[in-house]
């Protein structure tokens, strides 16, 4: 047996699911407003089930398959009649408007009356099968370029049907799943019909070359009406309906792998039997899937049900819940898992009005819910199909960095200066189009839309914001550190003064409260001319906690020198309202007794000097 490799990142989305809002897309073939199918959306948080599209006849009808969800976030899907020759059709449907656009009309020897569904490959092309059509009416494969709005038939099957005709007895015929891409490129499919036996073929086909290799031949109790799934191990997995015609009476279907050694598991009367869907992989490594038909016989004539397992292909232990009718009936689809974690599902028949039901699966305590009745207006009797979970279209968010100054006046734009307390930070505030539910993330760990910075050195700071899609966009914003320290202890203050009509400049070095007066009268802070950018390292560090506060903060001083500190607290107009000397790395409480408002807490030690704004409030 070949081995394949797992299946990782061969289709990039440049869209996204919404966990908290799952929204399903499905297909029913019968029901809508004509009964010819329907699009069916399913929300999760709301547990509502509505027609979102009904297909009329000369646009389509009696979908099969399922949806498959394109890069370009249109879902494409087939129906099995309607359309100009009534032998099918291929569609794109947008669900953020409910638009339908009838794209290909089946004709015949291109191809007809497909059952499964099509599937987006990493060239960005469509690919799929029909049930019949082609040279023989045994079926196609066949490619739908979406760019160029072009349809190509791929490949003809020629083989047997039920061992009454030998046109070319080793290809297969009348396939009704899906066509799978593996991570070595190739598509991976199977036939219900055809081959040696006469129970189908398993086949892998090189989209470059476009040639089909026959690597498994079934038995008798083959019959695949399923798709392959490419497990996490690497390994093809697969289920069989239990043949075809009278054969299906007898035979009832096996879950097999390619991988070796696997043993296959026979499905069993009281468990479940008769597969059409395909398996899914969930979050806990087992194989997932439904039967038809199967559950506990009282006697020979009771009529059963189906049912939803679970099967652990490493231990091979199998697990069944059987339907009973009123909670639904032959769910001939596979089950889906949605971001939320659990595992949805519909089944053909069964419910309040015997059109189907919705229902989940939570595979923690592998317990099933019903959630809704189809009732034909919201769609019924769904086949093969399975949800679609879309992937909403990103919408990146519009963020910008607005310019802010650490005073209205006497400063440069995004610049702080070292050595003036009111003047050392600066508030950044990340600027959005809408303000409507957005997180905030900057780059030093807030998750607020504003952030207080003072940073020792020239510094760029970055927001990344999310909207609720979970679209995000990123802004920064560089801010500028000027040394404005001066005097022999660093303990004074460099402005420039302009004087006179004729703009004379001058360069003062004043005390810390006679700052704010010359600020008024039109200096401004630092030298006159280019201003020189601090980059030398902090060893002085100072954090107030929490900020705001209504009541004391917390002043948390980290230093690598043991020198006595000098703190200073300055209000709002620059004015020192207490001072203190304190050793380094330590913590202690201020402001209670402050008023509301704010206040710079500068702490000078030898030549260094650092502040921290912060808030009282009422």
């Amino acid at each position: 047996m070949k081995k394949f490799y797992s299946l990782l990142g061969l289709i990039f989305f440049v869209i996204i699911v919404n966990a908290q809002n799952p929204l399903l897309y499905a297909l029913t073939s019968a029901g809508g407003a004509s009964g010819k199918g329907a699009i069916i959306k399913y929300d999760v948080s709301s547990n509502q089930l509505t027609a979102s599209y009904s297909f009329a006849g000369p646009d389509g009808e009696a979908p099969q398959g399922s949806l498959v969800q394109a890069t370009n976030g249109l879902f494409y899907g087939m129906t099995r009649n309607g359309g100009a020759n009534n032998l099918g059709v291929i569609f794109s449907f947008n669900p953020y408007t409910n638009s339908y656009t009838r794209l290909y009309d089946f004709g015949g020897v291109d191809g007809a009356r497909p059952h499964g569904s099509l599937i987006q490959a990493n060239n960005g092309i469509l690919y799929g099968m029909t049930t019949y059509g082609g040279i023989m009416d045994r079926g196609v494969i066949f490619s739908y370029n979406i760019q160029e709005s072009v349809y190509t038939k791929l490949y003809n099957f020629t083989g047997p049907v039920d061992g009454r005709e030998t046109p070319n007895a080793d290809d297969g015929s009348l396939p009704y799943g899906s066509l799978v891409q593996a991570t070595d490129g190739k598509l991976y499919g199977m036939t219900s019909n055809g081959g040696l036996n006469y129970f189908g073929i398993a086949f892998s086909f090189d989209i470059a070359s476009s040639s089909l290799v026959k690597f498994l031949h079934f038995g008798l109790n083959g019959g695949p009406m399923a798709s392959f799934i490419q497990a996490a191990d690497g390994f093809l997995y697969y289920t069989t309906n239990g043949g075809a015609g009278e054969s299906s009476r007898v035979w009832l279907g096996y879950l097999g792998s390619t991988k070796p050694g696997f043993v296959t598991h026979p499905f069993g009367t009281a468990t479940g039997t008769h597969p059409l869907a395909s398996l899914l992989e969930a979050s806990d490594g087992k194989l997932y899937g439904t039967t038809t038909k199967g559950g506990i016989l009282t006697n020979p004539g009771t009529i059963t049900f189906g049912a939803i397992y679970s099967y652990d292909h490493l231990t091979y232990e199998y697990k069944a819940i059987l339907f009973n009718g009123a909670d639904g009936d032959r769910p001939g689809g596979s089950l889906m898992r949605a971001s939320n974690r659990k595992l949805y599902g519909m089944t053909t028949r069964g419910g309040i009005n015997n059109l189907g039901v919705v229902y989940s699966l939570d595979i923690t305590t592998f317990t099933r819910s019903k959630l809704q009745d189809f009732n034909g207006s919201n769609g019924a009797n769904p086949e093969l199909g399975h949800f679609t979970e879309l992937k909403i279209k990103c919408t990146t968010p519009v963020v910008s960095i607005a310019d802010a100054k650490a005073m209205q006046k006497g400063v440069e734009a995004n610049t702080v200066y070292k050595g003036y307390a009111p003047a050392s930070g600066i508030t950044l505030e990340a600027t959005t189009a809408e303000d409507n539910g957005y997180s905030f993330l900057w780059s030093n760990g807030a998750t607020t839309k504003s952030i207080y910075v003072s940073p020792g050195a020239a510094t760029t700071y970055s927001v990344t914001v999310t909207n609720t899609s979970g679209c995000t966009a990123t802004a920064s914003k560089e801010v500028n550190v000027v040394d404005v320290r001066c005097g022999n202890g660093n303990d004074k203050v460099m402005v420039c003064k302009v004087q006179g009509n004729k703009a004379k400049e001058n360069v003062l070095c004043i005390s810390p409260g006679a700052v704010a007066a010359q600020i008024t009268g039109g200096a401004l802070l630092g030298s006159c001319g280019t201003n020189t950018v601090a980059s030398k390292e902090n060893t002085l560090e100072i954090l107030a906690s929490p900020n705001p506060t209504s009541s004391s903060f917390t002043l948390s001083i980290k230093s690598k020198s043991n020198e006595a500190i000098q703190l200073v607290i300055y209000d709002a107009m620059g004015r020192a309202i207490e001072t203190r000397t304190i050793k380094g790395n330590q913590s202690l409480q201020m402001g209670s007794s402050y008023k509301a408002g704010i206040y710079y807490i500068e702490a000078v030690q030898g030549k260094e000097k650092e502040s921290v704004k912060v808030v009282k409030s009422k």
